[in-house]
């Protein structure tokens, strides 16, 4: 098992190479790459937080209207039956 030294521990880059894959067995020559996440992953939690506000917002739309009376939802042009289909 290879030990990780303190200095390669904590940097947040993976060598992308090993010795046997270099120059057959020689001394290698590391390139770092930073460990990103895929691609996937950034959309799919910015579409988890997008879906997140939009329900908030919708939940909060819903209790302000729930809280006013039928003739002030008359004066904006609803009903009760409207809120529920917001």
């Amino acid at each position: 098992m290879k030990r990780i030294s303190e200095s390669e521990q904590f940097t947040g880059y993976l060598p992308s190479a090993t010795a046997a894959q270099c120059n057959g067995g020689e001394a290698p020559q590391l390139t770092v790459e930073p460990l990103l996440p895929p691609p996937a992953a950034i959309n799919w939690k910015r579409s988890a937080i997008a879906m997140f506000q939009h329900w908030w917002q919708r939940r909060k739309t819903v209790k302000i209207l729930r809280a006013l009376n039928s003739d002030q939802l008359k004066d904006i042009g609803l009903s009760r039956n409207d809120i529920d289909k917001l």
